[in-house]
């Protein structure tokens, strides 16, 4: 699964990463409001 996070329109993480299943969590990122720091989990 690919998953990008987009900023006010800007693509600032991309990554891809395989998912279990539907009913799955899967964090792949977190980010820091407001600065906007994107960080891999």
């Amino acid at each position: 699964m690919a998953v990008l996070i987009y900023e006010d329109g800007v693509l600032t993480w991309t990554d891809t990463r395989d998912v279990d299943g539907e009913a799955d969590y899967a964090w792949f990122a977190t980010v820091d409001w407001p600065n906007g720091a994107v960080t891999s989990l």
